[in-house]
């Protein structure tokens, strides 16, 4: 699958470009070291300067998915498997829930919760199954429901109109209820939503999924991620 790069500059959002595209305009200057670049697969913005290492990343990471063998256990205790990269994506769509999905593939040491193992999450979104998701510059105050405790203000990762994805949520839990307010010079004006916690990963990524969100928001949302899926359309 040919890499889709888009580049954050001066608070706009280009793109897409060919790897050839960004290399070129690298070259004659137009994307200057204070640009970002992102692209599925990856995490979250990163600086231009690493953009070759990037892209050795995900081409490798290509090569070795293509002979991986998966196993996927969604708490029936009877793992389906082995799975290709494809079949292992077509077993997931199927799938009512994705927060009690286990799995294990070459290279892993142990059985994982889904949402700890990056380039399948990646691999689902690029399935379009139900929520894109798009890269988010920005930040996210979150206020645990009934708590005195005050809000953390923690650095947006993504977004889709499912949800959203930050950084250092290890002070939370799955299934924590908590009051959002998502601010990005991307999406105008503030979203406010209530949300819940599904997973806290080891590295303190959280992921957190829109339970009562106005439909004003979900279009502000929607904009947004339609920059990164060029040629798609994204339902409310």
């Amino acid at each position: 699958m040919k890499t889709l790069w888009f580049v954050h500059r001066d608070g706009s959002v280009l793109g897409p470009f060919s790897s050839d595209e960004v290399e070129t305009n690298i070259s004659n200057g137009s994307f200057g070291p204070d640009c970002l670049v992102w692209a599925r697969g990856t995490n979250e913005w990163s600086p231009i300067s690493q953009w070759k290492n990037l892209a050795q990343k995900l081409t490798a990471s290509q090569k070795a998915a293509d002979n991986r063998v998966w196993y996927c256990d969604s708490g029936s205790g009877h793992p389906a498997g082995p799975l290709t990269q494809n079949e292992l994506a077509d077993h997931l769509r199927g799938l009512n829930r994705w927060d009690i999905v286990t799995i294990w593939g070459t290279g892993l040491l142990k059985w994982l919760p889904l949402f700890e193992v990056p380039e399948v999450m990646d691999l689902v979104g690029i399935s379009r199954r139900e929520n894109p998701r798009a890269p988010l510059l920005g930040q996210v105050a979150l206020t645990t429901v009934g708590s005195q405790t005050p809000a953390q203000v923690l650095p947006a990762l993504t977004i889709s109109i499912g949800g959203f994805g930050v950084k250092n949520g290890g002070g939370f839990n799955r299934g924590d209820k908590v009051q959002i307010a998502i601010k990005s010079r991307e999406i105008a004006g503030t979203i406010h939503a209530l949300g819940e916690v599904l997973y806290v990963s080891r590295m303190g990524d959280a992921g957190v999924r829109f339970i009562d969100i106005s439909s004003e928001d979900k279009a502000l949302i929607i904009e947004h991620v339609k920059r990164f899926h060029a040629g798609g359309s994204i339902a409310a």
